[in-house]
């Protein structure tokens, strides 16, 4: 996995269908995203979702594997 990985699965707490399908949409588009989580803000763009073990992620353009339950928002760029 990428060094960008936010890999705690203690406490996963499973985002509702609704925002899930808003990921699906921007990494389906392509869209340029400002995403904040944890103490990050990158501008970057979704490439794909993932589960690992139960845990859902977004793995990003950057490089990084975000658990989608950890993002705090997204803006389209």
């Amino acid at each position: 996995m990428a060094s960008g990985r936010t890999d705690k699965t203690d406490g996963y707490r499973p985002i509702s269908c609704t925002t899930y399908d808003h990921y699906e949409i921007w990494a389906m588009r392509r869209t340029l995203l400002s995403i904040s989580y944890g103490n990050k803000q990158e501008t970057t763009r979704i490439v794909t979702l993932k589960v690992v073990d139960g845990v859902e992620y977004a793995v990003l353009e950057n490089g990084d594997d975000v658990r989608l339950d950890l993002i705090q928002e997204v803006l389209e760029a």
